[in-house]
């Protein structure tokens, strides 16, 4: 499984990723968690990013949850 961690929706790299892989995960952090159109693909949002942005979501992810994709993943990609 691929482990995608998105900090930054505008970023010039995701065009060329495929977003709608079946075997990977989304988690978005920072301000991604702002990002319709990420959070349309099913993606997870960072449970602390959501909540200081004021956004609701069932779909929320935990720190620690956040490291154990991390270690089980077998690979990460960071943008």
């Amino acid at each position: 499984m691929r482990l995608l961690i998105i900090r930054n929706a505008d970023a010039p790299l995701l065009a060329l990723l495929d977003l709608d892989r079946k075997d990977q995960k989304i988690v978005l952090i920072q301000n991604a968690v702002y990002s319709e159109a990420l959070r349309a693909k099913n993606a997870q949002l960072l449970e602390d990013d959501a909540r200081a942005r004021k956004i609701e979501s069932a779909n929320t992810i935990s720190y620690d949850q956040l490291l154990d994709a991390v270690m089980s993943a077998g690979k990460v990609v960071c943008i």
